[in-house]
């Protein structure tokens, strides 16, 4: 096994984790849409985008399996994993675009790891002979595609996967539920897409995302949320705070209908070691949690792919 590589390895089954949950009925679709949702805004906002190219994420895999949480964002983690997962899909949807939907990427996988019958075996592989097979599903400059969202530095968000199956990424107000159980189980409170954080047990930052209010307002990975806005602070009371920042309201009739008053900031008090100190977050717009909204006028690609495939009848 080659590291470079692990974006196949690891990135493609990842994709068919997901696809083939949803299409055994292990999530619902829309559970299956929350989930990709979820993966598209994480990378949506990873800073070391900007800088480090997915394939050094799998090339660097043992010493970032045992990197902390703390500037995660910006250094990268195992996204060979999920955003990898993003290039299938994309690929996915890029095969059944350029077929008017006769293959996807199912046929590559019949095609290229579907072997013969016998004794187990060894087949090993390169980037080129999955490009080739790639080719005998859907002409095209595979090569390009994969060194341009894999090899190259793209600080743009990797959602064209997403958007090419009919679908784009949007903010809601409230977190899906789906989201929240897993945030319950990993004992998180997930707030990066509106402060810049999440909130682990006991109000301590795992990360603050660089570019986001946190980490404009000074906050750091390491720190214990103390009191919010002059409350101590709990879940509820962050909650609060941040359900009321809004932007003002430009027609007065609906600004009261709202009860926005232009509120756009709050303050925390954070404690890191020994010393205690306020930062007031700006540029707030309310709670921001992470959705898939239809593209008007779309082929429903994503449908299709997370649609159940019936299988051969048994014989008797």
């Amino acid at each position: 096994m080659r590291l470079p590589l692990l974006w196949i390895y690891e990135g493609l089954t990842e994709y068919y984790g997901w696809v083939l949950a949803g299409r055994a009925g292990l999530e619902s679709p829309r559970d299956a849409r929350d989930d990709l949702a979820e993966v598209g805004a994480v990378f949506a906002h990873r800073a070391g985008r900007r800088w480090r190219p997915l394939v050094d994420t799998a090339i660097s895999s043992p010493i970032l399996q045992t990197s902390p949480s703390a500037f995660g964002s910006w250094r990268r983690s195992l996204d060979y994993y999920g955003e990898a997962s993003l290039v299938w899909l994309e690929a996915d949807a890029r095969i059944r675009a350029a077929t008017n939907g006769r293959k996807s990427l199912d046929d590559f996988c019949r095609d290229f790891f579907g072997g013969t019958d016998g004794p187990p075996e060894v087949v090993s592989y390169t980037l080129a002979d999955v490009v080739t097979a790639l080719g005998r599903v859907s002409p095209g400059d595979w090569a390009s595609f994969f060194a341009t969202r894999i090899d190259s530095v793209r600080a743009e968000p990797p959602l064209a996967g997403i958007d090419a199956a009919g679908w784009e990424l949007a903010y809601a107000d409230s977190a899906n539920p789906r989201s929240e159980l897993v945030d319950s189980a990993r004992e998180l409170t997930d707030y990066r897409y509106s402060l810049g954080f999440r909130v682990a047990k006991g109000g301590t930052l795992p990360d603050v995302l660089p570019d986001s209010p946190a980490a404009r307002a000074g906050m750091a990975p390491g720190m214990k949320l103390i009191a919010v806005d002059g409350r101590l602070w709990t879940r509820d009371a962050l909650d609060d705070a941040l359900a009321a920042t809004r932007p003002a309201e430009p027609d007065p009739v609906k600004a009261a209908d709202a009860g926005s008053r232009g509120r756009t900031s709050i303050e925390l008090l954070e404690a890191q070691g020994d010393f205690v100190q306020p930062y007031r977050l700006e540029g707030l717009a309310g709670p921001r949690h992470a959705t898939l909204r239809r593209r008007p006028g779309t082929l429903d690609v994503l449908a299709g792919i997370l649609a159940p495939r019936a299988g051969p009848k048994p014989k008797r």
